[in-house]
């Protein structure tokens, strides 16, 4: 939940930001809390506002990338990965 939330807009560039509380409680600690704050740019395209950090993670998700599957073995951490359609499941 946003504590504060400003916005400002510029022709096609918008800008939001503000400070929220993130509460969490580590198991066997006392709860504890932060004051964050955050602030996004956005631009207005043909299909909407879009987050400029969209244009950033759409351009690293179209590279390729090497293959996990030699790696995967040796790992000894809980880990989730998303993967595509097309990569078969290994149980």
């Amino acid at each position: 939940m946003s504590e504060d939330f400003e916005t400002s807009v510029a022709g096609d560039i918008g800008m939001a930001w503000g400070t929220f509380i993130e509460k969490w409680q580590d198991k066997g600690q006392p709860p504890e809390q932060a004051r964050v704050r955050f602030s996004n740019v956005f631009i207005k395209g043909a299909q909407g506002w879009m987050s400029d950090n969209d244009l950033q993670a759409l351009a690293a998700a179209a590279q390729d990338r090497p293959s996990l599957e030699e790696v995967l073995p040796s790992m000894t951490i809980p880990c989730l990965l998303f993967v595509g359609e097309a990569t078969q499941c290994i149980l």
